[in-house]
């Protein structure tokens, strides 16, 4: 039987879960682990479970009891999905910044079209 793991979803312990083995650019793994239940109810159990449109599939019973079947398995939070509060609010934010980085590189390129301007005064 695997250890209890905290659930990145709900925040509950559970013995049922899948890992996460995406590697960071950085070089760390993901360190994060969603249970069955959050993963069947808000996102997808993944594309190795065995399901009705999926027969050859891994059962989830199986791919719970053994850690290895887990190896090619990336959590909704390292895809960009994950819906709950934290990453949520941290997409919000990430967009937020990246909508103001391009207003910004779209001010300097329009600034340097046009033409000699110093502080806003065009001196043509």
């Amino acid at each position: 039987v695997r250890p209890s793991k905290k659930c990145h979803h709900c925040k509950e312990q559970s013995t049922k879960y899948r890992n996460c083995n995406y590697w960071k650019l950085s070089g760390t793994k993901c360190p994060k682990a969603f249970c069955i239940e959050c993963l069947s109810s808000h996102y997808t159990l993944g594309d190795d479970v065995q399901s009705p449109s999926n027969p050859n599939g891994v059962p989830i019973d199986e791919i719970v009891m053994c850690a290895a079947l887990d190896l090619e398995w990336h959590c909704p939070s390292c895809l960009g999905t994950c819906l709950c509060a934290t990453c949520v609010k941290q997409r919000k934010k990430e967009e937020e910044r990246e909508k103001n980085r391009l207003e910004v590189d779209k001010l300097r390129k329009s600034s340097r079209r046009s033409g000699a301007s110093y502080a806003g005064y065009n001196f043509m």
